[in-house]
């Protein structure tokens, strides 16, 4: 069994990467892009996405329906 904090960890790296993925620099002005990066990158806001994924494994929802690699409105 997996620890609580080693848990949270493998999530943040898999959310970071997919935040990172999302987040695209063409057409933004630098200062847009540098605050947005800022504001998804805090540390601190990844319990939540963190708690959505522990749910989704408990009801057998894979992590790559949790995290679409391609957002619905593209």
């Amino acid at each position: 069994m997996i620890g609580m904090g080693s848990y949270l960890e493998t999530c943040k790296v898999e959310l970071n990467a997919y935040l990172k993925q999302l987040l695209h620099t063409e057409g933004l002005a630098t200062r847009l892009y540098e605050a947005m990066n800022y504001s998804l990158m805090a540390d601190g806001k990844r319990l939540r996405p963190a708690l959505l994924m522990a749910t989704a494994q408990t009801f057998g929802v894979g992590r790559e329906r949790v995290l679409r690699r391609r957002p619905r409105w593209r």
